[in-house]
């Protein structure tokens, strides 16, 4: 979309970890609604199934690229939906949404943190053949290494049972800084990581801003099949 404002270019990108489950039944698979307690297929209704927690935000690294080349692109704002309590009797879910944006502004945006960002997408666009897309996971690794800013949460209650029932909806508080936890990192460098000044002992993570200024990204093998990257839950 454009700003108006200011005639460049913002990227709103959406990733909802509210996904079906997956039945474990290797000659099943079925994949089924998170709402309901068992694998759903007559021929297996097995109860032991995977929580699908991998939606990503999409994002075109190569149109990115071209448009701050041009000078033209201000920002991705980025929301991650996820639902915090799921309650079957009362037939409700509770919804998280956080709001996040990632500035290309070079007026507002330090040279190191730029160049940082500008890092990821590059290497997406030029070291892999298979495509330009970049799955970002939201509270991943490399999401956190963008330092990604806060900027609004939401609580969305939703009676599923009786969809004629107004939502609920709810802004909630948020830390400005956001806190990055020690188990995205190997344990190899964890001495590393408790060594920093911002390291909290009881919450057992640092601010964002020395993730970013302290860690770089790991080497990846491009032009494969995706396969399961860690996240905070």
């Amino acid at each position: 979309m454009k700003n108006f404002k200011t005639g460049m270019v913002i990227e709103v990108k959406t990733s909802c970890t509210f996904q079906s489950n997956k039945c474990k039944n290797k000659n099943c698979n079925f994949k089924f609604s998170k709402l309901i307690s068992f694998c759903p297929n007559p021929n297996c209704m097995s109860n032991d199934f995977k929580v699908m927690k991998d939606s990503r935000f999409g994002i075109n690294a190569k149109s990115l690229l071209k448009d701050y080349k041009n000078g033209v692109f201000e920002k991705l704002c980025l929301f991650h939906i996820f639902d915090e309590d799921l309650n079957k009797k009362k037939r409700t879910i509770k919804f998280i949404v956080n709001g996040f944006d990632i500035s290309f502004n070079k007026h507002e945006t330090d040279k190191i943190t730029l160049n940082k960002r500008l890092e990821y997408f590059e290497n997406q666009n030029f070291l892999s053949s298979k495509s330009d897309n970049c799955n970002l996971l939201p509270n991943s690794y490399d999401f956190y290494l963008l330092k990604p800013k806060q900027v609004c949460s939401f609580e969305v209650i939703i009676n599923y049972g009786n969809l004629h029932i107004k939502n609920i909806i709810s802004e909630l508080k948020f830390n400005n800084s956001l806190r990055v936890p020690i188990n995205l990192i190997e344990k190899l460098s964890w001495n590393d990581f408790i060594s920093i000044k911002s390291y909290d002992k009881n919450s057992e993570t640092i601010s964002v801003e020395d993730f970013s200024s302290n860690f770089n990204f790991k080497k990846k093998k491009f032009n494969k099949e995706r396969g399961e990257i860690k996240l905070v839950v």
